[in-house]
């Protein structure tokens, strides 16, 4: 599970020029009356229909998020900067999330891809797809999880506790003997979804960022 969003502080609103100028000068710079990055409403309409799980309003608003991310001239951000995102910038398996969307640290991602990212946490993504993005998150790169992946995941999510190795150890072994029907000391896939099917994984992969 991701951590709780951190609310911002207040933000201090300045007077706004007004008259006929300055509505132009947001038009032309693309900015509501707030000062925050508009949508073209072309790109919103080809996004609605591309990404069907985001509503227009949705797509407005993460629109602006996006751009007050620290984008380059192309209006693009490296793959990283997601992580500093208030959702997820305590989560001790950054660098897992990035992998499991399909992207590397450096890797330079527009407004379209930066949608594609977080799409696996919205409420209308399929379960069966949050649980893929699950099994990625433990499978480390691999078609398969090994006890090994189990502990490592649970340590970083547990940092802190008074959880000791052996325990984790109890659990990465009862969790294999659970799952792992094919006895290949491994969990595919397949054995995965059968594991987490009456857990509440679309609760745990939800996180609402408009």
């Amino acid at each position: 599970p991701c951590p709780s969003p951190q609310h911002p502080g207040p933000r201090v609103s300045l007077p706004l020029p007004m008259g006929s100028a300055w509505s132009s000068f947001r038009e032309a710079n693309g900015m509501n009356g707030s000062g925050e990055a508009i949508l073209p409403r072309e790109e919103a309409a080809r996004l609605a229909y591309t990404l069907p799980v985001y509503s227009r309003r949705q797509l407005e608003r993460l629109y602006a998020r996006f751009m007050a991310l620290p984008v380059n001239v192309e209006q693009k951000i490296p793959a990283a900067v997601i992580m500093t995102l208030p959702e997820f910038e305590q989560n001790p398996q950054n660098a897992e999330l990035l992998a499991a969307m399909g992207l590397q640290r450096d890797q330079q991602i527009n407004f379209e891809e930066f949608l594609q990212a977080l799409q696996v946490f919205h409420p209308k993504t399929k379960v069966d797809e949050k649980a893929r993005f699950a099994f990625k998150l433990y499978a480390d790169g691999k078609s398969y999880i090994t006890r090994k992946d189990i502990v490592r995941t649970l340590s970083l999510l547990l940092e802190g506790t008074d959880v000791t190795e052996e325990e984790l150890a109890k659990v990465a072994e009862k969790t294999m003997q659970e799952a792992d029907v094919e006895e290949e000391d491994q969990i595919h896939e397949n054995e995965f979804f059968n594991l987490v099917a009456n857990t509440d994984i679309a609760g745990q992969y939800t996180i609402r960022f408009y």
